[in-house]
Protein backbone atom coordinates (compact mmCIF):
# COMPACT_ATOMS: atom_id res chain seq x y z
CA UNK A 1 0.00 0.00 0.00
CA UNK A 2 1.26 3.49 -0.87
CA UNK A 3 1.83 5.81 2.06
CA UNK A 4 -0.15 9.03 2.17
CA UNK A 5 2.80 11.41 1.54
CA UNK A 6 3.99 9.29 -1.40
CA UNK A 7 0.48 9.19 -2.85
CA UNK A 8 0.12 12.98 -2.52
CA UNK A 9 3.49 13.44 -4.24
CA UNK A 10 2.38 11.26 -7.16
CA UNK A 11 -0.90 13.18 -7.45
CA UNK A 12 0.95 16.50 -7.26
CA UNK A 13 3.32 15.38 -10.01
CA UNK A 14 0.48 14.12 -12.22
CA UNK A 15 -1.44 17.35 -11.61
CA UNK A 16 1.60 19.41 -12.57
CA UNK A 17 2.08 17.37 -15.75
CA UNK A 18 -1.59 17.78 -16.65
CA UNK A 19 -1.30 21.53 -16.07
CA UNK A 20 1.81 21.67 -18.26
CA UNK A 21 0.03 19.76 -21.04
CA UNK A 22 -2.92 22.20 -20.84
CA UNK A 23 -0.57 25.18 -21.03
CA UNK A 24 1.27 23.61 -23.94
CA UNK A 25 -1.90 22.76 -25.87
CA UNK A 26 -3.13 26.34 -25.41
CA UNK A 27 0.26 27.64 -26.58
CA UNK A 28 0.12 25.40 -29.66
CA UNK A 29 -3.39 26.52 -30.58
CA UNK A 30 -2.40 30.17 -30.13
CA UNK A 31 0.78 29.72 -32.18
CA UNK A 32 -1.02 28.07 -35.09
CA UNK A 33 -3.84 30.65 -34.98
CA UNK A 34 -1.26 33.45 -34.99
CA UNK A 35 0.71 31.89 -37.83
CA UNK A 36 -2.41 31.69 -40.00
CA UNK A 37 -3.80 35.03 -38.75
CA UNK A 38 -7.07 33.63 -37.44
CA UNK A 39 -8.56 33.85 -33.98
CA UNK A 40 -8.57 30.99 -31.51
CA UNK A 41 -12.35 31.26 -31.49
CA UNK A 42 -12.42 30.78 -35.28
CA UNK A 43 -10.13 27.78 -35.02
CA UNK A 44 -12.50 26.07 -32.62
CA UNK A 45 -15.57 26.79 -34.77
CA UNK A 46 -17.24 23.88 -36.48
CA UNK A 47 -16.58 24.73 -40.10
CA UNK A 48 -15.11 22.94 -43.07
CA UNK A 49 -13.81 26.14 -44.62
CA UNK A 50 -10.22 25.34 -45.65
CA UNK A 51 -8.82 28.59 -44.26
CA UNK A 52 -9.95 27.39 -40.81
CA UNK A 53 -9.94 23.59 -41.16
CA UNK A 54 -6.30 23.28 -42.27
CA UNK A 55 -4.87 25.32 -39.37
CA UNK A 56 -7.13 23.35 -37.00
CA UNK A 57 -5.77 20.08 -38.43
CA UNK A 58 -2.22 21.38 -38.04
CA UNK A 59 -2.97 22.26 -34.41
CA UNK A 60 -4.27 18.72 -33.84
CA UNK A 61 -1.12 17.32 -35.44
CA UNK A 62 1.20 19.47 -33.34
CA UNK A 63 -0.68 18.83 -30.09
CA UNK A 64 -0.48 15.10 -30.66
CA UNK A 65 3.16 15.27 -31.77
CA UNK A 66 4.43 17.57 -29.02
CA UNK A 67 2.29 16.61 -26.02
CA UNK A 68 1.31 13.04 -26.87
CA UNK A 69 -2.25 13.72 -25.69
CA UNK A 70 -4.82 11.10 -26.64
CA UNK A 71 -7.08 11.56 -29.63
CA UNK A 72 -10.23 11.73 -27.46
CA UNK A 73 -8.65 14.50 -25.36
CA UNK A 74 -7.59 16.42 -28.47
CA UNK A 75 -11.03 15.98 -29.99
CA UNK A 76 -12.67 17.43 -26.88
CA UNK A 77 -10.44 20.52 -27.18
CA UNK A 78 -12.00 21.31 -30.53
CA UNK A 79 -15.46 19.87 -29.92
CA UNK A 80 -15.25 16.85 -32.18
CA UNK A 81 -14.92 13.08 -32.00
CA UNK A 82 -11.63 11.22 -31.56
CA UNK A 83 -11.94 9.80 -35.09
CA UNK A 84 -11.87 13.35 -36.49
CA UNK A 85 -8.68 13.99 -34.51
CA UNK A 86 -7.15 10.80 -35.93
CA UNK A 87 -8.14 11.86 -39.46
CA UNK A 88 -6.61 15.32 -38.97
CA UNK A 89 -3.34 13.87 -37.65
CA UNK A 90 -3.02 11.35 -40.50
CA UNK A 91 -3.96 13.91 -43.16
CA UNK A 92 -1.35 16.43 -42.02
CA UNK A 93 1.23 13.67 -41.65
CA UNK A 94 0.61 12.57 -45.25
CA UNK A 95 0.51 16.11 -46.63
CA UNK A 96 3.64 17.05 -44.75
CA UNK A 97 5.55 14.37 -46.64
CA UNK A 98 4.25 15.59 -50.00
CA UNK A 99 4.36 19.37 -49.48
CA UNK A 100 7.71 20.97 -48.66
CA UNK A 101 6.11 24.34 -47.83
CA UNK A 102 3.67 22.77 -45.37
CA UNK A 103 6.50 20.76 -43.83
CA UNK A 104 8.59 23.90 -43.43
CA UNK A 105 5.69 25.84 -41.89
CA UNK A 106 4.94 23.06 -39.39
CA UNK A 107 8.60 22.71 -38.48
CA UNK A 108 8.86 26.46 -37.96
CA UNK A 109 5.81 26.47 -35.66
CA UNK A 110 7.02 23.41 -33.72
CA UNK A 111 10.48 24.92 -33.22
CA UNK A 112 8.94 28.17 -32.01
CA UNK A 113 6.67 26.37 -29.55
CA UNK A 114 9.48 24.20 -28.19
CA UNK A 115 11.73 27.25 -27.65
CA UNK A 116 9.19 29.06 -25.47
Amino acid sequence: MTSLPAKMNIETTLGAEAGHARDLQDKIIAAVAGFYKISIKEMKRRTRKASIAVPRQIAVYLIRDITGLSYPTIGRLFGFDHSTAIHAYKKISRNRSADARLNSDIQQMADSIRRE
